[in-house]
């Protein structure tokens, strides 16, 4: 009763609907949740893509779901050209799925192909319901319920046996996506040939407890899962999918079908039927922001010519661009593509959203305004399937994820590219003068004269890129050495031509396995230099923040006697960071303490000075580019040291990177 009530109240159940039936008041908070989204939420409502005639914009192709009965008593779908057919009305929904099995994915009914595509598109024949997997036969029943007229499903609205009909509709991704009314989410099937799951209808049920302890705790609480959020929609397998994160990001709002529960996710909010009024912020993500907040690209129209119309201040700051591609980079890498080829393509509608809201140019999934801090990314320990971080050191098995393609495996990316990597990534900084925050400044230490990235198709040109694509580069290199290494690829060791006593040994960050005669040719490639300043807060600043949190907790009242807690544990931060900090400025780098015998202090990187990232490369079979094997971070001062050496062992002028 205290749920009803609740509901009631924010008015996402009206009194009639309490007296209907367990599935239609399920359907009704839907429906609920839809209108308050579209007629409440800015952050999430945007107004349509519109053609040049000012009508709504719509995909290509879409199902009409308004079925009919065929001479031999099957009921059928029409597939309907929107450019022939206008639809009625401006909106559509969108399925996001898992695609099954290869042997799943060969049927044809399952598919729409050139030899069924005329039938598919003939009123009198149309596509019959039997023939269509349990999860489409769903998707287009949810919709009819909902009061909509189409959907579009990627395997039904593509012609899959047609190279040219693909490009053109992957290029079309970001609209079909962004300009939907809403998405349904098969989360919790692992292929088309699952039926969304059998909803709990004791899910809509209160679960409220009357403790009888006594005291200050006796009261009516709520039970509930803290892995809630996690367990039916972070953690899914088709949130593993790397198309389906951008499906995620671009959709403005999405319906859940969980493995027990319907769940809502939009911008703005997250629900669910166990908790209609919206999901605790703490099992959505840590307390912060769910991913449609971060991921809010919703943002302004775009025309014709796919030039934002309308732009906010805040978004023409490349900052930001690169604080939502990092994020979006960091989330991507860790999904699975079935066809590694499509990890440009996969991910194009979301850079070409962010490139007509930032108006920045993108380049092989690098950005213009960023193009230095972008090359020093580097793959990461985290494992995708099971996001345990692996060992330092344990490259073997880091690299289960992360392997380059080399001839005769199908091109990905130029090598500068984090896309030619199958692996998880750690983007690169930003390149910042350090205004405002005052804790560090990165500058660049090479100059790009040229990029060369030619799309693969002029349909996407944010998507794949031919196999010429190149940088060149002007700036310093310096030749590495390398040196033992254990079998069967452990943590690499190499070591700069130019003596340097014990800062003389390097440790990389390899892209993939690479045999130790691949690296006798090694240089070091500094790209950008970061400055790093130590600001110390505080004490009453720190003392403060620790306080006003608790404050901020309404459920837990701040005593005189916990206040007093909370001021000796922010001084003991205080402390305990105070220590911290002069541990690191004594502590030796790993490169340093692996030379037996020599001190550290010429490799030490003490707090408040400079730290050079920058690319481990090898000279292509040719010999006239470079190819990007690894990324290798080292103090500042060691490139003076570097730059006395020999001639031999450091080169200067223009280079290309492939």
């Amino acid at each position: 009763m205290e749920r009803i009530i609740t509901m009631l109240a924010s008015g996402l159940l009206r009194e009639e609907d309490t007296q209907r039936p367990p599935s239609e008041k399920r359907w009704d908070m839907v429906r609920r949740w839809l209108l308050v989204c579209e007629s409440e939420h800015q952050t999430c409502s945007h107004n349509r893509r519109t053609n040049s005639g000012g009508d709504p914009w719509f995909p290509s192709r879409l199902i009409d779901v308004r079925s009919t009965t065929g001479d031999d008593g099957h009921e059928r779908y029409l597939l309907i050209e929107t450019a022939t057919t206008r639809p009625e009305g401006s909106r559509y929904l969108t399925l996001s799925h898992v695609w099954g099995s290869a042997r799943e994915d060969q049927q044809p009914a399952y598919r729409t192909l050139r030899h069924n595509y005329g039938d598919r598109t003939n009123p009198a024949i149309g596509i019959r319901r039997d023939e269509l997997p349990p999860c489409f036969v769903d998707a287009i029943d949810v919709t009819k319920k909902l009061g909509e007229h189409y959907i579009w499903i990627d395997s039904l609205c593509i012609v899959q046996d047609n190279d040219r009909d693909w490009e053109v509709e992957a290029g079309r991704m970001s609209d079909v996506y962004r300009n939907s009314y809403c998405s349904l989410s098969a989360t919790a099937s692992s292929s088309s040939r699952d039926r969304f799951p059998a909803l709990d209808e004791r899910i809509q049920e209160p679960r409220f407890v009357n403790t009888a302890w006594g005291g200050r705790y006796q009261g009516m609480y709520q039970i509930f899962d803290p892995s809630f959020w996690l367990d039916r929609v972070t953690s899914t397998k088709l949130a593993s999918r790397g198309w389906v994160f951008q499906e995620r990001a671009l959709a403005p709002r999405i319906v859940h079908f969980g493995v027990d529960q319907l769940l809502w996710e939009c911008a703005e909010f997250e629900a669910a039927e166990e908790f209609p009024v919206g999901v605790p912020r703490r099992f959505i993500s840590s307390g912060r922001r769910g991913f449609k907040w971060q991921f809010n690209l919703a943002g302004s129209p775009t025309s014709d010519s796919g030039v934002a119309e309308t732009e906010a201040e805040p978004r023409s700051a490349p900052l930001q661009l690169h604080a939502m591609w990092s994020a979006a980079l960091d989330n991507y890498t860790q999904c699975e593509l079935t066809k590694g080829t499509d990890k440009l393509v996969a991910i194009s509608g979301v850079a070409r959203v962010l490139a007509d809201q930032f108006r920045d140019q993108y380049l092989a999934g690098l950005w213009q305004s960023n193009l230095v801090g972008g090359l020093c990314w580097r793959v990461s320990g985290m494992r995708r399937a099971t996001q345990e971080l692996v060992p330092v050191g344990g490259y073997a098995r880091r690299w289960e994820t992360s392997r380059r393609a080399s001839p005769p495996a199908p091109y990905l990316a130029p090598s500068w590219s984090w896309a030619s990597v199958d692996g998880c990534v750690v983007p690169g900084p930003f390149l910042s003068a350090g205004e405002g925050g005052g804790h560090g400044s990165t500058r660049s230490l090479v100059a790009v004269t040229a990029v060369v990235a030619e799309p693969e198709t002029l349909d996407n040109a944010f998507g794949a890129v031919k196999p010429a694509a190149e940088m060149r580069v002007q700036g310093t290199m310096y030749r590495l050495v390398a040196t033992e290494s254990e079998p069967p690829f452990s943590h690499i060791s190499l070591r700069y031509a130019a003596g340097v006593g014990s800062a003389g040994i390097v440790s990389v960050h390899l892209d993939q396995p690479e045999p130790l005669e691949a690296l006798i040719t090694a240089w070091f490639l500094p790209v950008l230099l970061a400055e790093r300043h130590v600001v110390a807060e505080p004490a009453d600043t720190v003392v403060k923040e620790v306080v006003q949190k608790a404050a901020n907790q309404p459920q837990r009242p701040v005593s005189e006697s916990w206040r007093a807690k909370l001021k000796r544990k922010g001084k003991g931060l205080l402390k305990r960071d105070a220590s911290k900090q002069a541990e690191l400025e004594r502590e030796p780098t790993p490169a340093s303490s692996a030379a037996a015998g020599n001190t550290a202090a010429a490799n030490a990187a003490p707090a408040g000075e400079s730290s050079a990232m920058g690319l481990i490369v090898v000279p292509t079979d040719d010999g006239r580019a470079y190819r990007r094997v690894g990324f290798h971070e080292c103090p500042g001062h060691i490139l003076e040291t570097l730059g006395q050496g020999s001639g031999d062992s450091c080169a200067t002028g223009e280079f290309v990177l492939v």
